[in-house]
């Protein structure tokens, strides 16, 4: 049976780096199902150039080529990531001291209600989104490092350094506070006794998804990802 030369492995990754797949953990899998199909072809007829070949296995791919596959892929190590999220969350929560420093903040924060509700729900909301956008720059920019050190991108590094679910999380939090109070004529009181309650939570998954996991993010890859594994040998 035909066989693929290690030049024309080749120029499979160059094939789809010219199709727009540039994460390296993307490129494996699709230059191993382009490769089967290609010596599939051969079993059948070794007369078919390696081009034509190669031409056939990607209209198989449709109209958009591989990028509903790099989507689809994206979405898997997403649900993946997000539980690693929860369990990290889960953990915390089951640690006294994590329990009692959100409690305390909901104390300290409702005692700063009852002296002017108002304004304890501007600062709140300002410093929380003074906060995520300091993480989305710090955590761009751990990326940049992050692949710079790898020499390569892969779907599930820059799913840990962006991903910024906590962020996305409080803006609903505090557009629906936002809304109660012009809308529905909410009393601030009753907001704060929910920004309270919740915004302990939302700082949480803010320093589980843009501080513990980072720093831990060669475990995860390690757990996660067999690409990151061949990258570091």
């Amino acid at each position: 049976m035909k066989k693929l030369t290690e030049k024309e492995i080749q120029k499979l990754f160059d094939f789809t780096k010219k199709h727009y797949v540039e994460y390296y953990d993307l490129q494996l899998e699709l230059v191993d199902h382009l490769a089967c199909g290609i010596e599939e072809q051969w079993n059948i007829d070794n007369s078919i150039t390696f081009d034509d070949a190669l031409n056939m296995e990607f209209k198989k791919f449709g109209v958009f080529g591989f990028s509903d596959i790099v989507d689809q892929r994206k979405l898997e190590l997403q649900k993946k990531y997000k539980k690693v999220i929860n369990n990290a969350i889960v953990d915390h929560l089951k640690k006294k001291e994590y329990v009692g420093l959100m409690l305390l903040f909901s104390i300290i924060y409702f005692l700063f209600t009852l002296l002017d509700a108002e304004i304890t729900f501007i600062v709140a909301v300002v410093l929380f989104y003074s906060i995520g956008i300091y993480q989305l720059v710090r955590l761009n920019n751990q990326y940049k490092l992050k692949t710079k050190e790898l020499g390569t991108k892969l779907v599930l590094v820059e799913t840990i350094y962006k991903n910024f679910i906590s962020i996305s999380a409080a803006s609903a939090f505090f557009n629906l506070g936002i809304q109660s109070i012009l809308h529905l004529n909410v009393n601030f009181l009753y907001v704060n006794i929910g920004v309270a309650i919740i915004l302990p939570f939302l700082y949480l998954i803010l320093y589980v998804s843009c501080y513990y996991l980072p720093k831990h993010s060669d475990e995860i890859l390690k757990d996660l990802c067999q690409e990151y594994q061949l990258i570091m040998k």
